[in-house]
């Protein structure tokens, strides 16, 4: 799938990236197997502008957030957020999140 895009850690672990607006965050992981044909251990997606993260099944699920904050498609659904980014680290089999907000 030309949307989708992948890459290795270190340590083995296989993160799959893409937009977002083609998946949910519930069926992230189903989307990303099935277009890889491997297990996938994390995935980053941003489409919906709110930072977010799930686990389940041993995968995670990491929503960005928006530089812009909320924009006229958002304003348009009554979903409002203040501008932010995730900062994500991975250490061996830790992972440290943090996410930046810009006001």
């Amino acid at each position: 799938d030309p949307s989708l895009g992948n890459f290795r850690l270190l340590n083995g672990k296989n993160i799959v990236y893409a937009h977002g607006h083609q998946d949910t965050i519930d069926r992230c992981f189903q989307n990303f197997v099935g277009a890889t044909r491997e297990f996938v251990d994390y995935g980053l997606i941003a489409h919906y502008h709110a930072p977010k993260m799930k686990d389940f099944q041993g995968f995670k699920i990491f929503v960005n957030g928006t530089m812009m904050g909320t924009d006229d498609y958002a304003m348009g659904k009554r979903l409002f957020n203040t501008p932010s980014q995730n900062l994500i680290v991975f250490d061996g089999d830790t992972v440290i999140t943090h996410t930046i907000e810009f006001r």
